[in-house]
């Protein structure tokens, strides 16, 4: 099974590319915005950040999502900012990662293994953007609870994912097109995993 997180800051896109992906995967979807609780998004409402206690009951509940497609053996997509490595890692592997303050994964020399290797492949997409570009892309953007005045903080807690034991990370820039992002996401699947997809031209 494969597991394809889509990441990045908010209005980088990520809930249109996981839609699209999924379905040419033909594989479950969930936007990790419909998981917040009613307490979070008010505080959104109103312009302030989250904090990593606020986040933690959000992040286990998508954990809970990711283990119910590893006991189906079933792929899926899940949009999710997951800025923080501690994020991306309590998503995937539970309290597990989420107890443990040193991250798994890492630029450094620090790293601790999980007590149980992944039973799946994952790959952690990162929508980048320039602030200016998302800022625009946040203004056209309509029936939304995040507000324009947390996209700093969100740059400014933004982790990029790097490419290590527990899964591998791609960087793809918003300026392309969906379908070119979406073939570059099925090449890297193709490449790494060996999973058969259809890659569309864009000539």
């Amino acid at each position: 099974m494969v597991v394809v997180l889509i990441t990045g800051v908010c209005g980088s896109g990520k809930t249109t590319v996981a839609r699209a992906l999924a379905k040419k995967l033909s594989c479950p979807y969930v936007d990790a915005d419909t998981f917040h609780s009613e307490e979070n998004i008010a505080k959104m409402k109103q312009g302030i950040a989250l904090t990593d206690e606020d986040r933690q009951p959000w992040l286990l509940a998508l954990h809970k999502v990711i283990e119910r497609w590893s006991k189906r053996s079933e792929s899926g997509v899940l949009a999710c900012s997951a800025l923080k490595e501690q994020y991306r890692q309590t998503i995937l592997f539970g309290a597990e990662a989420s107890s443990n303050n040193t991250p798994y994964c890492s630029n450094g020399d620090k790293r601790q293994k999980l007590s149980k290797p992944s039973p799946f492949y994952c790959l952690v997409v990162l929508l980048k953007g320039s602030k200016d570009v998302v800022r625009e892309r946040m203004e056209k953007r309509q029936e939304h609870y995040m507000p324009l005045s947390l996209l700093a903080s969100q740059f400014e807690t933004l982790e990029e994912p790097v490419t290590c034991d527990e899964y591998s990370a791609l960087h793809i820039s918003v300026d392309q097109t969906v379908e070119e992002i979406i073939n570059d996401i099925l090449r890297t699947l193709k490449a790494k995993c060996g999973m058969k997809v259809s890659i569309h031209s864009t000539v």
